[in-house]
């Protein structure tokens, strides 16, 4: 195999599994607590404060969204967005949910990125 082709490591382009929102009482605590930020293919669901102490990010696709197909696709442009964002976000421990709306399913990658971006810039989370 050439060095065109060689295997690349991007283990560290990977966004780390601390920096995720897993458990049900973390989701729900944003939902409840948090403040939403609407754009055309994205909700934006943040949450500061007391209790909160790193950047932490959710990432949710309803059946409206579409079948398994669509709802992982436009995830992973979320968390790939939400990636990218992050050298552009301030030093704010934030919990945060991407809320996939039905139009992100057909949503090309630019479209979601500017629209996140966007987003954490009303919610005030962009350094500036």
């Amino acid at each position: 195999m050439s060095e065109d082709h060689a295997w690349v490591d991007r283990s560290s382009e990977k966004l780390p599994a601390r920096s995720l929102l897993k458990a049900r009482r973390e989701f729900q605590e944003v939902y409840q607590k948090g403040t939403s930020y609407r754009g055309r293919y994205v909700v934006l669901i943040a949450l500061a404060g007391a209790g909160i102490f790193q950047r932490k990010a959710g990432f949710v696709a309803s059946k409206k969204v579409g079948g398994s197909v669509k709802r992982n696709r436009v995830k992973r442009l979320l968390r790939e967005a939400f990636r990218k964002s992050q050298k552009h976000m301030a030093d704010t421990p934030v919990h945060l949910v991407f809320v996939a709306r039905s139009a992100g399913a057909d949503a090309r990658y630019e479209d979601v990125e500017g629209e996140t971006l966007r987003l954490l810039g009303e919610a005030a989370l962009l350094k500036r």
